[in-house]
């Protein structure tokens, strides 16, 4: 499991990473953080 507070870290640190996106899935306290390749490179 992951903290919502580390989980908002990796968000911001991707955010302007154009090869990626992230999102949140799941429910606490089992929620993740899911980084996916963007599809449009």
């Amino acid at each position: 499991q992951i903290e919502h507070w580390l989980r908002r870290i990796i968000h911001s640190a991707l955010q302007n990473n154009s090869d990626v996106k992230t999102y949140s899935e799941g429910e606490e306290p089992f929620r993740r953080v899911v980084i996916e390749l963007n599809r449009n490179i």
